[in-house]
């Protein structure tokens, strides 16, 4: 068995990812509270993601 996931569990991930960036920014409009820390967070766990990928 291979490791990698199908391409549709990539998409499905991405557009995971995808829909948590648009929430924490439009959170971010209202909350204006650790900005940097949940960027750089934010920036990570897509590094994490792609890296896995």
């Amino acid at each position: 068995m291979s490791f990698c996931p199908p391409i549709h569990s990539h998409n499905t991930l991405l557009l995971f990812v995808f829909y948590t960036l648009i929430i924490i920014h439009k959170a971010n409009k209202y909350l204006y509270f650790s900005t940097n820390i949940m960027q750089n967070t934010i920036l990570n766990v897509i590094k994490e993601v792609y890296i896995s990928i």
